[in-house]
C-alpha cells in the first residue's frame, strides 16, 4: 500500500510540475491570452476529459489516504484545477481552486505564496468568463498576497505589484463601461503604494523612485483623459476622486467641472516637476538623467496645454520649447551624434511617452513605438509615393473611454493579429501646437462611415511633441500612421454585437 501511495504521488508531482510551469509562463498578469492560446494548442476534447478523470481519481485516492486538509493535497488540487480550466469545466474548476487555496491557508498560512499559481489561474478563468467582479476581488487579494509574501524582498514586491497595476489597464477595455473607472482607480492606488515603497528604500534609488513617480503621473493623466471624454467613466472618476457625491453620467465632464479637471492636470504636472528637480539644477555637473527628466517635463507641459484647451483656457508653449532646445544642446555636449539628436527632436512623437528612462539611447528605442504591420495602401486613388515620405509608429486605441491616449502596453505585437480587421490609415501633419491637421483618410476597415468618422475624431484628439527645427516648433511634413480602433470595439465584435 505504501509503495502504491509513493508511486501515485510521484505521478502527481510529475504532472504538477508540467502544469504549474505552463501556468507561470501563461499567467494572465504577464502574458496576453492570445499568446497563451498559441503556446498551448487545444487538445482533443476526449483526451482532455480522460486526463481530467485521471486527476480526479488520483486526488480521491490521495484524499482517502491523507485526509481532506492534508498539505499533500495542494499539488494534485492545483493540477486538477488547471486541467479543468483547459477542458473548460469552469464550475468544478472554481470549486477545486477554492479547495486548493483553503488547504494552502490551513497548512502554510493566510498569505503563503504557495497559493499564487491557483490565484493566477482563478483570475485567468474569470477573465475568460468575463466575470470581472470575481477577477477584481482576486486581484485585490493578490496585492495583499504579494505585499505579505514579499515583505522582505522589496524589489520582487515592486515588480509583482506592477504586474497587477498593468493587469487592471489591460482589462480596461474588456470590462463593462460602468467598471472602467474602477480599474483606473485600482491601478493608480497600486502605483501610489509602489511610489511610497520606492521613496522609503535606503539607500535611495533615484531612478526607481522617479520611474514610479512617472507611473503615478500617467495614471493621474488617465483620469483627466477620462474626464475629457465624459460618459460613465469620466463621471465616475469625478465622483470617486472628488467630493461631489453621486452625479449623473454626463458628456463633457471636464467642461462642466473645470476646477476638478484642472486639479488633476496640476497633480500630474507637479509630479513631473518633482522628477526633474530631483536631479538638481544647472549649477551642478551636466547629467544625462537630468536632461531626460527635463524632456519629460517639457512633454507634460504640452499635455497640460492641451488639457487647458479642453476647458477653454490657454497655456503658452515657451517653457517646453526652451527645455527642448536646451536638452538638444546638452545631449550633443554629452557626446551623442548631432544627427540622432536632431532626428529625435525634429520628428513629432506621440504623448505621453509611457515609460520613464534616464537613458537617451533607450528613449530613441521607445520613440520607435510599435510597428505591427507594413503600411500597404490598397486604395487606387491614393498617391503611394507620398504616403512613404514619413511613417509614424502605429497607434493602438486601447479604450473608448480614453480617446487620444497612447496605450501603455504597446509592446504586445500579437495585437496585430487581434485587430487586423479593425484599422485605418490616415495622412496628416502635426502643427506647431502638437495637434494633427490637414487629415486625410487613406483607407479603413471595415469601410463604413461611422468607422471613418471615429478615425478622424481619434487622430484629432491625439497630442504630439511638435517637431523642433532650428530652435522653433515647425509644422511637420505630411506623415502617415496606422490606427487600430479601440479594443472595446474588438471585443464587442467577438461577442457578435453591433460595431456601428
Amino acid at each position: 500500500m505504501r509503495t502504491q501511495y509513493v508511486t501515485m504521488k510521484s505521478q502527481i508531482f510529475s504532472l504538477l510540475f508540467i502544469a504549474l510551469g505552463c501556468l507561470l509562463l501563461l499567467s494572465p498578469l504577464l502574458q496576453h491570452e492570445s499568446i497563451a492560446a498559441e503556446q498551448n494548442p487545444k487538445q482533443n476534447p476526449i483526451e482532455l476529459l480522460y486526463e481530467v478523470e485521471n486527476y480526479r481519481q488520483l486526488l480521491a485516492e490521495l484524499e482517502a489516504t491523507s485526509g481532506p486538509y492534508s498539505a499533500d493535497l495542494f499539488e494534485p488540487l492545483a493540477t486538477l484545477a488547471r486541467a479543468l480550466v483547459t477542458a473548460e469545466i469552469y464550475s468544478e474548476a472554481e470549486e477545486v481552486i477554492g479547495r486548493g487555496m483553503q488547504v494552502s491557508r490551513i497548512n502554510e498560512g493566510l498569505y503563503s505564496l504557495q497559493q499564487l499559481p491557483l490565484l493566477l489561474l482563478g483570475i485567468e478563468m474569470n477573465v475568460k468568463l468575463r466575470d470581472f467582479a470575481a477577477a477584481n476581488d482576486r486581484s485585490d487579494y493578490l496585492v495583499e498576497l504579494y505585499t505579505n509574501g514579499f515583505s522582505n524582498e522589496p524589489l520582487d514586491l515592486l515588480q509583482s505589484l506592477e504586474t497587477v497595476s498593468d493587469w487592471h489597464l489591460s482589462v480596461l477595455s474588456r470590462d463593462e463601461e460602468l467598471n472602467r473607472a474602477l480599474h483606473l482607480l485600482k491601478s493608480h492606488d497600486i502605483n501610489l503604494r509602489m511610489t511610497q515603497m520606492a521613496l522609503q528604500q535606503q539607500p535611495l534609488d533615484l531612478a526607481r523612485q522617479n520611474y514610479y513617480l512617472y507611473r503615478q503621473a500617467l495614471s493621474t493623466y488617465y483620469f483627466t483623459s477620462a474626464m475629457a471624454v465624459g460618459g460613465i467613466t469620466g463621471a465616475r472618476i469625478l465622483t470617486e476622486t472628488g467630493t461631489l457625491g453621486l452625479i449623473r453620467q454626463t458628456e463633457n465632464t471636464a467642461r462642466k467641472f473645470p476646477r476638478d479637471f484642472e486639479d488633476k492636470l496640476d497633480q500630474s504636472l507637479a509630479l513631473l516637476k518633482r522628477v526633474m528637480e530631483s536631479y538638481g539644477d544647472s549649477t551642478e555637473p551636466l547629467s544625462e538623467a537630468r536632461v531626460m527628466a527635463s524632456i519629460y517635463y517639457a512633454d507634460w507641459r504640452i499635455l497640460y496645454r492641451d488639457g487647458k484647451r479642453v476647458i477653454g483656457e490657454s497655456s503658452p508653449l515657451n517653457t517646453p520649447r526652451r527645455l527642448y532646445r536646451q536638452a538638444r544642446e546638452d545631449l550633443i555636449t554629452l557626446g551623442y551624434e548631432a544627427e540622432a539628436v536632431e532626428g529625435y527632436f525634429s520628428t513629432p512623437a506621440l504623448l505621453p511617452v509611457t515609460e520613464f528612462t534616464e537613458s537617451f539611447e533607450q528613449a530613441l528605442e521607445l520613440a520607435q513605438g510599435v510597428r505591427t504591420s507594413p503600411l500597404e495602401i490598397t486604395n487606387p486613388d491614393v498617391d503611394e509615393e507620398n504616403t512613404k515620405l514619413a511613417r509614424l509608429p502605429d497607434f493602438i486605441a486601447w479604450s473608448e473611454s480614453l480617446f487620444g491616449v497612447t496605450m501603455p502596453t504597446t509592446n504586445e505585437s500579437n495585437l496585430a493579429d487581434e485587430l487586423a480587421d479593425l484599422y485605418g490609415d490616415v495622412r496628416f501633419r502635426v502643427d506647431t501646437s502638437g495637434k494633427a491637421s490637414r487629415l486625410r483618410v487613406l483607407q479603413h476597415h471595415p469601410a463604413n462611415k461611422s468607422q471613418r468618422a471615429e478615425l478622424l475624431r481619434e487622430v484629432q484628439s491625439l497630442v504630439f511633441r511638435p517637431g523642433l527645427i532650428d530652435g522653433r516648433f515647425r509644422n511637420s511634413e505630411m506623415m502617415t500612421m496606422r490606427y487600430y480602433y479601440p479594443l472595446d470595439a474588438r471585443y464587442r465584435n467577438s461577442l457578435g454585437q453591433d460595431n456601428e
